[in-house]
């Protein structure tokens, strides 16, 4: 897996004690803003919490790679047998 580039300069900066004192608080900041976070031991960066990677992103950047190669004819086939085997498997 790459590493995605990180703009430390832009990122909010934190002592390693207020991180330690805070962690709960500082995760849900990362959760909720997606920028990270670049702890600092003796006035250097020491470590850096970033977000973790939504699985969804993943997914769609498949999908918008292999779109060329999609057949909308045999996509619509492949639907309509997802939906009659769904239906026969939850049929009583």
């Amino acid at each position: 897996m790459d590493m995605p580039k990180i703009d430390t300069a832009r990122a909010m900066h934190l002592g390693l004690a207020e991180v330690k004192a805070s962690l709960s608080s500082v995760v849900s900041r990362v959760e909720q803003t997606g920028e990270p976070v670049v702890v600092m031991r003796y006035s250097r960066p020491a470590a850096i919490i970033v977000p973790v990677p939504q699985e969804r992103a993943v997914a769609a950047h498949a999908r918008g790679l292999l779109a060329e190669y999609a057949d909308e004819e045999k996509l619509e086939q492949e639907g309509g047998a997802f939906a009659r085997a769904m239906v026969a498997k939850h049929a009583r």
